[in-house]
């Protein structure tokens, strides 16, 4: 396991059987190893005093417990959005997809539907003009009816513990 991104574990394993399974992420025990891993990660971000302000405020990180060809376990790790004002860290895993590259899947795919949003907005003022409209589709408006006030809210949140 050379690769930077992963990550052997510094406490001793032995003995420790690996999950038999992929566990749902929403609501489950963690197995002890990545209990362990995620430790780990929280020792670590304990001494990054340049990321203290940023983590006050909340971050998401994530572990993935690995195994290579020869047996060795090991872990991954990731961080959700930016950190320090960017999307790769030493010792994280990349982004699937990089958000913030100008010539990558995203900043492409927005620069293309960018250019659909502009050709939309000339053609509805085209056809606002020609049938002598404000607007094509005016903005819509909050329906504050009787009957959509009295709608109960959402409370089917799951909270932890």
């Amino acid at each position: 396991m050379s690769d930077p991104n992963i990550h052997r574990f510094t406490s001793p394993i032995e003995g420790i059987p690996l999950p038999s399974a992929f566990t749902y992420p929403f609501h489950y025990t963690p197995h002890p190893l990545v209990q362990m891993a995620a430790h780990e990660v929280q020792v670590y971000l304990r001494t990054r005093s340049d990321w203290e302000e940023e983590l006050s405020k909340g971050k998401m990180f994530g572990v993935l417990l690995i195994q290579d060809k020869e047996g060795n376990v090991g872990y991954l790790t990731a961080f959700s959005g930016n950190l320090a004002q960017n999307n790769r860290q030493n010792g994280f895993v990349p982004p699937v997809y990089d958000l913030l590259r100008p010539d990558g899947f995203f900043k492409l795919e927005e620069s293309e539907i960018s250019d659909i949003n502009r050709r939309i907005e000339a053609l509805e003022k085209v056809c606002a003009k020609k049938s002598g409209e404000k607007e094509s589709h005016p903005k819509r408006k909050p329906n504050l009816s009787k009957k959509a006030s009295s709608k109960k809210p959402n409370t089917n949140v799951w909270r932890k513990g």
